[in-house]
């Protein structure tokens, strides 16, 4: 979420945190907009960079404090993105900011094992994300710096 919320101040639009759709025909990402929810250290790390949190409403979930940051409309994509790039993030704190590349295999395995209900689409719907790791670009970001992971993935995308 924290890594989300500062490619949205970099100016990128927002597609959803956590939840992707995609679309089995075009192998596009549908927009599945909803409030961010950010940790006391995500809210920390964006104060300066997101203005909208100083009037995010905190919220306790399960005995942890959330501040949900509504994203505005103008950064909501209106049509089916297509993916170009997978990037699987980890936070390591104080760790230096490495993008590297990483096998698809690799990457296919993470988005099974993330994927809910692709059991519902049968093998078209497997094909589908299967043709959709081979037709992108993929990555690991490894660091503890949020304005560091943008800055690398604004960098690649350029």
């Amino acid at each position: 979420s924290t890594l989300v919320a500062g490619l949205v101040a970099a100016g990128c639009q927002y597609l959803s945190d956590e939840v992707v759709i995609l679309d089995p025909m075009s192998h596009s990402l549908l927009p599945f907009g909803n409030c961010l929810s950010l940790k006391a250290g995500g809210r920390r790390a964006l104060r300066d960079i997101f203005p909208e949190l100083v009037h995010a409403r905190r919220e306790r979930i399960d005995a942890q404090a959330l501040w949900r940051t509504p994203v505005g409309p103008m950064r909501q994509p209106d049509a089916p993105t297509p993916v170009r790039f997978i990037v699987l993030p980890r936070y390591v704190a104080k760790a230096p900011g490495m993008l590297t590349p990483v096998p698809r295999a690799q990457v296919l395995e993470v988005c099974l094992a993330q994927s809910y209900r692709l059991d519902l689409h049968g093998s078209a719907g497997l094909a589908a994300l299967v043709e959709t790791v081979q037709s992108s670009r993929c990555f690991s970001l490894v660091g503890g710096d949020v304005s560091e992971h943008v800055a690398l993935l604004l960098a690649l995308w350029d």
